[in-house]
Parts: C-alpha cells; sequence; structure tokens
C-alpha cells in the first residue's frame, strides 16, 4: 500500500518489489518488475501531467495540490456472481486535494478578533473588520505623530522656515548630499589622474561608475584591495576640498540634532506603540495556532480538486503498468472493501454472521503473526544515493 501510494513519484522503489536472498518475491500470477519500462511509462506519464497542467490554466480549474487520497469515491464498483465466481470491477481513484485557503483565511480573521477582544483590544462584539480598521487607524496616527514632531524640530532649530515642509527638509538633504559627491568624485578623478589611473575620455562621473563597478565585479581575492585603493583615494579627496567637507559636515550635524531631539519626544509614544504591536503579534501567534489546530483536527476537509481529480483518472492504465503486482494490489483493497461496505450497508444480519464465524463466539478477528503499528519497512537506497 505505501508503494502504491508513492507510485506517482516513479522512483524505483515504488515501481520495484520485494526481494529475498536476491530473489523476487512474487505471488501467483505475478512478474519480476521491469524497472526499464517503468521508467519509460513515469516520463510519458510526467509529460502527459505536464499537458494536464496546460489545460488547468486554460480552462481555469486549479492542478496545484497539495496531497491526495487513493479511494473509491466517485467510482463506479459493481458486483456480480457468474459462474458462482464473485466479480467486481472498479480502479482506484486519486482523490487530490488541498487546503481551502478562503477558509482558512477567514478562520485566521474571526481567531485574530477573538483573541483581540480578549486581550482588551477590541470590544466584545467587534469583528475583524474593526480590528483591521483600528490597526490602519493606529499606524496612521503613529506615523503622523513621528512627521509632526520631526517638522516642528526642524523649524525650530531652522533648518527649515517656519512655512517649510518635511518634503522640504528631505529635498534639502539630498541636493547636500549629492552636492558633495559631486565634488568628491571630482577631487578623487583628479588624484587618480595625477596617478595616471584614468582612461582617455573619462568624466569625473563615468570614472567614479566604473571604479564602483570593478568593486562590485571583483574577484574575491582583489575585492578588498580595490575598496581600500578606492577608500584612500576618497580620504585624500576630502582632504582636498576642507571648504565644501566642513560644509557638508556641518548640514549633516544638524540632522543629527534633529534626530537626536527627535528620539527623545518620541521615546514615550514610541514605546506605546511598540507594546501594542507586540501584543498585535501576539494575537496573531494565537489566531495561527487556532488555525494549526483545526487543520490537524479532523474538522479539516480540505477542498476538493474535483475537475483536476477527474481529469487525471485518465492515468489509470499508464500507472497500473508501471508496476502491476502493487497496482493490483490496491485494486483488490478497494474492491473488497467496497464490496464489504456494501454488504454491511444493506445485509447487516449475513454481515454479522459472517464477522462471527471468521472470528468464533466472540467475534474477534485475530491476525497471526501479529504486527505492531506503525510499522517500517526497510529498503536499500539505489548505489550513490
Amino acid at each position: 500500500m505505501f508503494q502504491l501510494d508513492i507510485l506517482l513519484l516513479g522512483d524505483d522503489f515504488a515501481t520495484d518489489l520485494p526481494k529475498e536472498d536476491g530473489e523476487y518475491i512474487l505471488g501467483a500470477g505475478e512478474k519480476s518488475p521491469d524497472l526499464s519500462t517503468a521508467k519509460s511509462l513515469h516520463e510519458k506519464y510526467e509529460e502527459a501531467r505536464l499537458e494536464l497542467d496546460l489545460k488547468g490554466i486554460r480552462e481555469d480549474f486549479d492542478t496545484e495540490f497539495q496531497s491526495y487520497v487513493i479511494t473509491d469515491q466517485s467510482v463506479d464498483i459493481r458486483f456480480v456472481i457468474k459462474d458462482g465466481q464473485l466479480e467486481i470491477t472498479g480502479e482506484p481513484f486519486y482523490y487530490f486535494w488541498k487546503d481551502d485557503e478562503d477558509d482558512l483565511n477567514g478562520r485566521y480573521q474571526a481567531a485574530q478578533a477573538e483573541e483581540a477582544v480578549k486581550a482588551g483590544v477590541l470590544k466584545p462584539g467587534d469583528g475583524f473588520d474593526e480590528l483591521r480598521a483600528m490597526i490602519i487607524k493606529e499606524r496612521k496616527a503613529d506615523q503622523e505623530r513621528k512627521d509632526s514632531v520631526k517638522l516642528k524640530v526642524a523649524r525650530e532649530l531652522k533648518v527649515i522656515s517656519d512655512t517649510g515642509t518635511l518634503e522640504d527638509l528631505e529635498q534639502m538633504e539630498t541636493e547636500a548630499d549629492e552636492k558633495y559627491e559631486a565634488a568628491l568624485n571630482k577631487a578623487v578623478y583628479e588624484i587618480a589622474k595625477a596617478e595616471g589611473k584614468v582612461r582617455e575620455g573619462e568624466t569625473p562621473e563615468s570614472f567614479a561608475e566604473r571604479i564602483f563597478e570593478e568593486y562590485m565585479e571583483a574577484d574575491a581575492s582583489v575585492e578588498n584591495a580595490i575598496l581600500e585603493r578606492n577608500q584612500n583615494w576618497r580620504n585624500k579627496a576630502a582632504e582636498n576640498i576642507p571648504e565644501k567637507k566642513a560644509e557638508h559636515a556641518a548640514f549633516k550635524k544638524q540632522m543629527d540634532d534633529i534626530n537626536v531631539q527627535v528620539a527623545g519626544i518620541n521615546a514615550g509614544p514610541d514605546a506605546a506603540y511598540a507594546a501594542l504591536e507586540d501584543k498585535l503579534d501576539e494575537i496573531r501567534d494565537k489566531a495561527r495556532q487556532t488555525v494549526s489546530e483545526f487543520q490537524d483536527s479532523d474538522e479539516a476537509t480540505g477542498k476538493y480538486l474535483k475537475e483536476f481529480s477527474a481529469a487525471h483518472a485518465q492515468f489509470v492504465d499508464t500507472l497500473a503498468a508501471m508496476n502491476p503486482a502493487v497496482w493490483n494490489a490496491g485494486r483488490t483493497v478497494m474492491r473488497y472493501g467496497a464490496f464489504f461496505r456494501y454488504c454491511r450497508a444493506h445485509h447487516s444480519d449475513a454481515w454479522s454472521a459472517f464477522m462471527q464465524k471468521l472470528g468464533g463466539n466472540e467475534g474477534k478477528l485475530e491476525t497471526k503473526p501479529a504486527v505492531k503499528t506503525p510499522t517500517v519497512m526497510k529498503f536499500s537506497p539505489p548505489a550513490g544515493q
């Protein structure tokens, strides 16, 4: 049954049969497996599966499954007594499924709202819509508070005018950095030119781009040397433009002063907002745990990929031919299982008598030798794996 379950993988273990002392253990009518044929059949199956995936895209049905169950659901199983023999027909069916993301998302949202009420973040009766609205409101308020404080401090320190905006402040910082970087690149260019490192036709801008690309594309063996060379050039260049260096440093000092004051003013509100975010993270963690427990429960049925499962049924003959002994064993179990369920449902008295006969007076079946489950099947992987 395990081999049947992994037959879709098409590896040697799924398509081979057990051996003892190098000889196959075969049942009545079984033949030794042909691994070469099984491999070619699996390649054929994989190609057909790809076509089915493309069909799913064209016809808009899902082919991305999470798992599957080999079952007799949707299978027309027939029983007939012929010449004193019981004949049962019907092939195993692959029931493909995946998590129902819409259902899980709904449960996750509901669990978040429930945990938020418990945590005092929401009032009783509120749902996920209220939680989401609260989060959006708090995040917006937090950003507006930070922007307001930074703007107020920048104006008080006269870095921008009383009517200046944060956009003005950002533009000033960008322009100051770009202005200093341009002056630095020009000074680096002059130093490198004096050392004979500038190529004909290069400008300060194109030279700066080239040495940066050299560093980014360099092998590990020369990367540090290039970085050190470039940094030495920049250090020398900065000393050659003292006025521009001092002007840029003074502006950066103003920006640092703004950030220091802003951090002090925001310390309390930031801590309160961080505490709220921590509480929201805890709410989400508990909600995820609730959904995870649901997924592990008998209530979780998953989403049946009906169109894909029905289309996949066309590959039954190919899969059966990959390992006939394994497929036949699975098919026999399925057929007898369906037959016995039918008997139990429609002929309960006969079923009870049958079970009594099998199990003696107590009606209990004993398997000998007894095997504890779950158990394991040991096998040797192919050489080199």
